[in-house]
């Protein structure tokens, strides 16, 4: 970050108030000199995390939204795009740096929603945002809380830098990028049961102790919260199947993210035996996403970005934890219709993985928009 104070400027030597960029100091004229120089690296290599470097700079440098003495002087749109050195950019480039409103969107759920404590992020239910014009869905798309106003804001700051030009304007349906729900509940347990609140129909079906329903009602709380959504590239095949619901039908994986982990790393390091239709998804339709993650260090990159680790083993590869128990992954429908006692066993092997995940991910979620709302 950029801070004001009396130092020499490492280019011309002038002694004023100096901006400070990365441990070395230049005056005002320099200091906009260098903004310059990052721009059209920017621009030229199409680095997207070479623009939080920027934006820290710029808006050092122009203002500071959160400090009330500067509301006279801020500009009606907070984007360095609209100056006229700018102009003749591609379309693909100004989206890959429109993230302004994902900041605002966030800072004002957080002063409106939870009173100004940030840190209570990590258990909100966003599902209550069904219907909420400035949170939820957009205009005109039906309700999905994984992928409502607030949460595609979210994802444009915590993982802007992950994937290229992912922005408010390219998140969503039909578009680049969509968030993905990863631990999913009814595959496990099935729908709630309207006359019997808390219990869900296919739980119910292999006979749960109390201490099994508490579980998963816990479980079903942290569902639509932060800490278990993620981003993901969803560009669709010539058959109309993104990532996300590929994923979700596949009939081996049935909607295990540590199944879908599994094989993404197959194809991501061209292992035998990978999933042929994953492959084209991955390569071929959102290879832009992909591309730079294509071996093995690249994809514990991918997976270290996106918080996903506990889906590693001690060696750093993808593991199907979720049928240690079993063998198997539990669907309540599945057949061979599985024993009461093999049913349950794996489910709450799930269950209790699911909430570790979904905490530890919500944590470090909560910590990367401390640093940049």
């Amino acid at each position: 970050m950029m801070t004001e104070k009396t130092q020499i400027c490492v280019r011309c030597g002038d002694c004023e108030r100096c901006y400070e960029h990365e441990g070395r100091h230049y005056c005002g004229v320099c200091a906009r000199g260098l903004l310059t120089e990052l721009k059209h690296e920017y621009f030229k290599s199409g680095d997207a995390a070479l623009g939080w470097r920027i934006d820290d700079l710029w808006r050092q440098i122009v203002f500071d939204p959160r400090n009330s003495e500067y509301d006279e002087f801020r500009p009606e749109d907070a984007s360095w795009l609209d100056e006229s050195e700018n102009e003749g950019l591609s379309g693909d480039t100004i989206l890959a740096y429109a993230r302004e409103d994902a900041r605002e969107l966030v800072r004002d759920f957080v002063e409106e929603r939870l009173d100004g404590q940030l840190d209570r992020l990590r258990d909100f239910n966003l599902s209550t945002l069904a219907d909420d014009e400035k949170y939820g869905q957009e205009r005109g798309q039906g309700f999905d809380a994984d992928d409502c106003l607030l949460a595609r804001a979210i994802y444009v700051l915590v993982w802007g830098d992950v994937f290229p030009y992912l922005n408010m304007l390219s998140v969503g349906p039909g578009r680049a990028y969509r968030g993905d729900t990863m631990n999913t509940f009814n595959t496990v347990f099935g729908r709630e049961m309207q006359e019997r609140p808390g219990c869900y129909w296919g739980l119910e079906s292999f006979h749960p102790d109390e201490k099994t329903r508490v579980l998963a009602r816990d479980f079903h709380e942290l569902v639509p919260t932060i800490g278990n959504y993620v981003v993901l590239p969803n560009y669709a095949d010539g058959n109309g199947k993104t990532l996300n619901t590929y994923r979700g039908c596949h009939s081996q994986w049935r909607d295990y993210f540590d199944q879908f982990m599994v094989a993404l790393e197959a194809v991501l390091t061209n292992l035998p035996g990978q999933d042929a239709r994953l492959h084209a998804l991955v390569r071929d339709w959102n290879d832009y996403a992909f591309e730079k993650y294509a071996d093995s260090d690249g994809f514990r990159t991918l997976v270290n970005q996106l918080f996903l680790d506990d889906y590693l083993d001690e060696g750093g590869h993808a593991f199907a934890f979720n049928a240690v128990m079993t063998g198997k992954v539990m669907f309540h429908w599945m057949k061979p219709r599985p024993s009461d006692e093999e049913y349950l066993q794996g489910a709450q092997w799930y269950v209790r993985n699911a909430i570790r995940i979904i905490h530890a991910r919500a944590e470090r979620i909560v910590n990367v928009l401390y640093e940049r709302i």
